[in-house]
C-alpha cells in the first residue's frame, strides 16, 4: 500500500471546524456536556493533542505569564513525553484563563476542597501532580472513553461533521 497511498494523501481529507463551527461546538457542550466545556476550550484554543491535554496538571498552567507549559501526555493508562519528547509552552487567552480558574475552583469544591492528586511513576522518578481534567473519581480521563461518551456526542447534538479530536 505504500506505493499508493502518500503520506499527503490522509492529509487532503482533513477538514477542521471554521470558527463558526467551533463556536458552535463549544456552545453545545457548555449547554449539555458543561463538566467537559473547559477541556473543549482548552483543546481549541491551544491545539493541544487529547493525550496532553489528558495529562495537563495544575502545576502546567501559569496564570500570571497566561501560559501553559506541555511537558507530559496521557493515554491508554500510560504517562509519557509529548509527541515530539519535547516540552513546550503556549499561550493562554483571557477567556481560557477564566475559564480554567472556574474550573479549577470547581474542582476544589467538588473534591472537598482539594485537587486530586495522581502519582506519575517512571523510569527515572516518581511525582504527583494534580490533574486538570479528571474522571469522576479524581484520576486522569480515559481518552477513548471521552471520544465516545463526550465528543461524538456534542458533534451529533451540534449537527456538526463528525471530526477527530487530535
Amino acid at each position: 500500500l505504500g506505493k499508493f497511498l502518500t503520506p499527503d494523501d490522509r492529509r487532503k481529507h482533513v477538514q477542521p471546524y471554521t470558527r463558526e463551527q467551533v463556536s458552535k461546538f463549544l456552545e453545545t457542550a457548555q449547554e449539555h456536556f458543561p463538566e467537559y466545556y473547559p477541556l473543549m476550550m482548552t483543546a481549541f484554543r491551544t491545539g493541544l493533542r487529547l493525550g496532553e491535554l489528558l495529562g495537563l496538571s495544575w502545576q502546567d498552567v501559569d496564570f500570571a505569564a497566561s501560559s501553559i507549559e506541555v511537558c507530559r501526555a496521557y493515554s491508554h493508562g500510560r504517562w509519557t513525553t509529548p509527541k515530539s519528547h519535547k516540552s513546550r509552552t503556549v499561550d493562554m487567552s483571557n477567556q481560557l484563563a477564566t475559564v480554567l480558574a472556574t474550573h479549577q475552583e470547581n474542582q476544589r469544591a467538588r473534591f472537598k476542597g482539594k485537587l486530586p492528586v495522581t502519582e506519575i511513576s517512571g523510569p527515572k522518578k516518581s511525582e504527583l501532580i494534580e490533574v486538570v481534567f479528571t474522571s469522576q473519581t479524581g484520576g486522569p480521563l480515559c481518552g477513548d472513553n471521552f471520544r465516545q461518551r463526550v465528543f461524538g456526542k456534542i458533534i451529533e447534538k451540534a449537527d456538526l461533521p463528525r471530526i477527530r479530536i487530535h
